[in-house]
């Protein structure tokens, strides 16, 4: 059972974090563009690196604590809801 809890959990972050980078990343933005590059790529790094760490999770079902479980759960459920939230109030506002 925490297993398939864990594998949604992870493919829910894998996901959003995706869609959040493409959100983010994939247009222009004047926000972003006034970042200093090392804040701009901190950012993409540890995104990237989330990303890429749930999928490795799912590559390999492990069998974790319930503690990780629960946060990976959160994780997943922070940033779908921060990818939804991206897209709708930045990325559609910004295409009207």
């Amino acid at each position: 059972m925490m297993i398939t809890i864990n594998l949604i959990a992870n493919v829910m972050v894998m996901i959003s974090v995706t869609f959040f980078i493409i959100g983010v990343f994939g247009r222009r933005s004047q926000t972003i563009e006034k970042m200093p590059l090392s804040e701009q790529y901190f950012l993409r790094i540890s995104l990237s690196v989330l990303a890429a760490g749930s999928l490795l999770n799912i590559l390999t079902v492990s069998t974790p604590h319930a503690t990780e479980v629960i946060l990976n759960v959160g994780v997943g459920l922070l940033f779908t809801w921060a990818a939804w939230f991206h897209w709708k109030y930045f990325v559609k506002k910004s295409n009207k």
